[in-house]
C-alpha cells in the first residue's frame, strides 16, 4: 500500500555561532553556512542498481573550518498508512537532537556508517537489509571537531524513499499584463516527485473559497464545471518529467474592474493509477477599470458598513481608492460629490434628504489639498449620513458618485461618472411592526 501527500519537504541545517549553538529548519545557502564556518553536506536521491537493494547517497560540498569528516546516514522506518508530514517531524526532532550531541543517537534513528572525508565529495552506503515493503527517511550527516574541540555534526535535508509515493508539487506563479478583460497567469510544476508527466492548467473566478477548494473536490480537470464568473478553468496542457516546467495561460473575457483569484493546477496519476489534482496556493488580481481608460484619475471604491440608523436615516462608510493615471493631479478636500436618486429617477432634494459627508485621508494635506504621484494611489474612507429621505416611498435609493474634481496644470477640472444605480445602492423596505415608526431593512447588491 501505497500513501499519498503533498512533498513539503522541511530541510533543516544545524547552525553554530562561537561559544553557543544555533539551530534552524529554515533553508539557508551555501555562501551563508561557508561564513558559519560549518561543513555542507547534501543528501542526495538514493539509487537502485541492483534487485531487491539500494544505495544511500551524500555529498560534502564545503568542509568549511574542519580538516576531517566522519560521514554517515541517519534513518527511520515509517508507517506509509500514517501521513507522513507528521513523521517527518518526528524525524526532524530526533535529527536536531543528534546534531546538539552527535555522542548519542536517539532511539528512533539508526546509524549507517560510512567513510572518513578529508575534502569535498560524495560517499554512499548499501542499505541493509531493504524491503520494497517498507518506508523511509534518512539524511546525510557528517560528525566534525570545530574551532573550539568539540564534536559538532552537520547534516542534509530529509528525503524518503521505500514504498512511497510523492505526489508532484505545483506553484502558483505571478500574473501580468492586466487589462479591463484580459490577464495573462502563471504556475509551474517545482517537483514532478513520482509523476513522469502532468496535465497543467489554471482555475479562476470571482470566489476565492471555491477556487481553494478545488483540490479537495475533484479529480480531474474534466470533473470541474465552471459557473459564470465565479468558476472557470482554462486547460494548458502536457507536462514532461524536467525541473521546474513553467506553464501560463492569457485568460479572456474577464470583467473589469474585478478582483479574480486563480490557482495553478495539475492532473496526475497516483499510484493506483487514478486522476488526482494538486493545486498551488491562491493568488488573485484586479482587472482595470474599463471607466478610467484615458483619464487623468481613476476612482474605485467598496462599503466597509452600510447602517440602518432610522426611518429616514441611513449612514454609509466607503472605502475610496483614487489613482493618478497622469502627472501633476491634486485634489481639493471636496473631492468627490453625491447625490440620492431613486429607482424611478426622481433626484432627492434638501426637502427629502440631507447629505452630510466627512472624509478621512491618509495622505498628507497642504494648502487644502493632497497630491498623488502617477501611478499611485491614495486611499481614504468617505461616511456620508443621509438623513430625512421619505420612508413613505417603498421603492430603492441609492447614494451616487457623480463626479471627482480635481487640478491639472493649474486649472480645476472635474471627472464625470456614468449614474449607474448600482452603484452605492441600499434597498430600503417597510414592513410592519409594533413600532409608530416603519422598520427599514437594507439588500445590499
Amino acid at each position: 500500500m501505497k500513501i499519498l501527500f503533498k512533498a513539503t519537504i522541511i530541510s533543516f541545517i544545524s547552525l553554530f555561532t562561537v561559544g553557543t549553538f544555533a539551530y534552524t529548519f529554515e533553508e539557508v545557502s551555501v555562501n551563508q553556512l561557508k561564513s558559519n564556518g560549518n561543513p555542507v553536506i547534501n543528501t542526495l536521491t538514493p539509487s537502485n542498481e541492483l534487485p531487491d537493494s539500494i544505495t544511500l547517497n551524500g555529498s560534502v560540498l564545503d568542509m568549511g573550518n574542519t580538516l576531517s569528516i566522519e560521514a554517515n546516514f541517519l534513518y527511520m522506518e515509517i508507517d506509509p498508512t500514517i501521513d507522513i508530514n507528521i513523521q517527518q517531524i518526528a524525524f526532524q526532532t530526533a535529527m536536531l537532537l543528534y546534531m546538539i550531541n552527535p555522542e548519542i543517537t536517539p532511539n528512533n534513528l539508526i546509524k549507517i556508517e560510512s567513510t572518513t572525508l578529508n575534502n569535498p565529495g560524495d560517499f554512499s552506503e548499501v542499505f541493509p537489509d531493504f524491503s520494497e515493503m517498507s518506508a523511509y527517511l534518512y539524511s546525510a550527516c557528517g560528525e566534525f571537531i570545530n574551532t573550539q574541540g568539540d564534536l559538532q555534526a552537520a547534516c542534509g535535508d530529509s528525503l524518503p524513499f521505500g514504498n512511497i509515493f510523492i505526489n508532484p508539487h505545483v506553484i502558483t506563479g505571478s500574473v501580468s499584463d492586466i487589462g479591463t478583460t484580459s490577464a495573462n497567469i502563471f504556475g509551474w510544476v517545482s517537483n514532478f516527485n513520482s509523476s513522469e508527466n502532468v496535465d497543467a492548467f489554471f482555475v479562476f473566478g470571482t470566489d476565492d473559497e471555491v477556487i481553494e477548494d478545488i483540490p479537495d473536490i475533484y479529480d480531474s480537470y474534466n470533473e470541474i464545471i465552471e459557473n459564470g464568473q465565479s468558476l472557470r478553468k482554462v486547460f494548458y496542457g502536457e507536462l514532461f518529467y524536467v525541473v521546474d516546467s513553467e506553464f501560463d495561460s492569457i485568460i479572456t473575457e474577464l470583467d473589469d474592474n474585478t478582483h479574480y483569484y486563480y490557482s495553478a493546477c495539475i492532473e496526475f496519476l497516483d499510484e493506483n493509477n487514478a486522476p488526482n489534482l494538486v493545486c498551488g496556493n491562491d493568488e488573485s488580481f484586479v482587472t482595470e477599470n474599463a471607466s478610467c481608460i484615458g483619464e487623468d484619475i481613476c476612482i474605485d471604491h467598496e462599503y466597509s458598513d452600510v447602517d440602518i440608523i432610522a426611518s429616514d436615516m441611513v449612514e454609509y462608510e466607503i472605502n475610496i481608492q483614487v489613482e493618478a493615471l497622469a502627472e501633476d493631479i491634486y485634489f481639493p478636500n471636496d473631492v468627490l460629490a453625491f447625490e440620492i436618486v431613486r429607482d424611478d429617477g426622481f433626484i432627492l432634494d434638501e426637502n427629502h434628504a440631507d447629505l452630510s459627508i466627512d472624509l478621512e485621508f491618509t495622505g498628507d494635506f497642504y494648502n487644502g489639498s493632497f497630491h498623488i504621484e502617477q501611478g499611485e494611489h491614495e486611499n481614504f474612507i468617505l461616511t456620508v449620513i443621509v438623513s430625512n429621505i421619505d420612508s413613505g416611498y417603498e421603492g430603492e435609493y441609492a447614494l451616487q458618485l457623480t463626479h471627482a474634481r480635481y487640478w491639472r496644470d493649474g486649472v480645476y477640472r472635474e471627472n464625470f461618472y456614468n449614474l449607474d444605480t448600482e452603484e452605492f445602492r441600499t434597498e430600503f423596505e417597510e414592513i410592519e411592526s409594533l413600532s409608530p415608526f416603519p422598520i427599514i431593512t437594507k439588500n445590499i447588491r
